[in-house]
């Protein structure tokens, strides 16, 4: 009996993929690196004054004049795409938060990132990157073949989830996660 006589259904590969990075994006310390981030958001979004010393701070600084993103929890894209904005505008952002100002002292301490949770924030979206792409192509309606999916998968495993020796706990944590989640959900043990 051949293992795809037993198959009733394929379910989407993209929505499958969707499932294993949000599952990963809860590893410590990156889900408390997340609501952090998410706090600093809402911050920006919130205050007027947040908002409006950015925009001074963009020009100032000649950054691309972005709005902060809020993501959407349950959508992991959205949360790549906030991670990016935060590390496209974190000097802005810092100056916002560190012009007593603008901000309180109090606040900053609520809502600056430290060190740390910024190097998280940038490897984070840097892992996510080419898994949003796979998973665009993963749901696309055209021009994909159930045969590509699992090269696709078993590429990004090998490739870019495979652990280096510089990984920081943080990206060996999401890694390690991602990878099991993949190697459970489509058996590519290697």
């Amino acid at each position: 009996e051949e293992p795809w006589e037993k198959m009733y259904s394929v379910r989407c590969a993209g929505h499958v993929l969707q499932h294993c990075v949000n599952l990963a994006l809860q590893v410590e310390p990156v889900s408390r690196t997340i609501a952090a981030a998410r706090r600093l958001v809402g911050h920006f979004q919130r205050s007027a004054t947040a908002a409006a010393a950015l925009k001074v701070k963009q020009q100032e600084q000649k950054v691309i004049e972005h709005q902060l993103t809020q993501d959407e929890p349950t959508i992991w894209h959205s949360t790549f795409f906030m991670l990016q904005c935060l590390v496209e505008q974190r000097w802005p952002v810092t100056a916002v938060l560190s012009d007593p100002n603008v901000t309180r002292k109090a606040d900053q301490r609520n809502f600056d990132l430290t060190s740390t949770q910024w190097i998280v924030v940038e490897d984070t979206a840097q892992i996510l990157k080419p898994l949003v792409t796979l998973t665009e192509l993963l749901t696309q309606e055209e021009n994909l073949s159930l045969s590509a999916t699992l090269p696709m998968l078993s590429n990004m495993k090998n490739r870019h989830l495979a652990p280096q020796d510089e990984d920081s706990p943080a990206v060996t944590a999401l890694k390690r996660k991602l990878i099991e989640q993949i190697d459970n959900r489509w058996q590519l043990t290697s």
